[in-house]
């Protein structure tokens, strides 16, 4: 058995925006709340023994600073943001009410139509978004090394990412699968084929609650 390259994938931190319901993708960002700091600061304490070698990240704030956090507990200066991995622009969407309009197959199906209509018109398709992001995961897969390798991105590009390495459905990680803020997922390649280590693992923040 062969071993390839070993990713670790977290969703960053809760958001100003995030506790306030508000929809913000690729166009608009919002600092980590206070939660969000402290969802980091576990996370970066649960990784601290992973060996970790590399650190990626969305270009955008929310993911960098959560990337940060993580990197000084782990030991890791360096952040490498990869413009492939910021997160879907919305267009007109951003700043709305998530409830309505978000990424998790859970607003209602009557605006779904709507949404998209409007997304595909201001802000960006979804084909270019799967596209990009497939980009940004064949420049990752270059780095060949021992230990692992950390990404810190959103939602959809999580989704995305997941979607490019195991099937071609993005909508399925996209909506039936949870991405918490800061939950750790890890995967790995094993003889040129990839599996599934953790999924979502959030036990390293059971003391903030829910």
């Amino acid at each position: 058995m062969s071993i390839g390259l070993r990713w670790i994938l977290v969703r960053h931190g809760d958001t100003e925006w995030t506790e306030k319901k508000k929809l913000h993708g690729g166009r608009f960002d919002s600092p980590l709340s206070s939660r969000g700091r402290k969802q980091a600061e576990l996370t970066g304490q649960a990784l601290v023994d992973e060996n970790i070698k590399f650190i990626f990240s969305s270009p955008q704030g929310r993911a960098l600073q959560t990337a940060e956090i993580i990197g000084e507990s782990v030991g890791v200066d360096l952040i490498q943001p990869v413009d492939g991995f910021r997160e879907l622009n919305f267009g007109l969407l951003e700043g709305g009410p998530i409830l309505n309009f978000g990424p998790d197959g859970t607003a209602p199906k009557v605006l779904k139509p709507f949404a998209t209509i409007l997304r595909n018109l201001t802000g960006e398709s979804e084909k270019r978004f799967i596209d990009r992001v497939r980009e940004g995961v064949a420049q990752l897969q270059k780095h060949q090394q021992d230990g692992w390798i950390l990404i810190v991105a959103h939602w959809g590009v999580l989704s995305a990412i997941m979607a490019s390495l195991f099937n071609g459905d993005a909508k399925h990680w996209l909506e039936n699968v949870k991405w918490s803020p800061c939950g750790i997922t890890k995967i790995q390649e094993v003889d040129g084929r990839w599996e599934m280590i953790q999924q979502d693992d959030v036990h390293h923040l059971t003391e903030l609650g829910r």
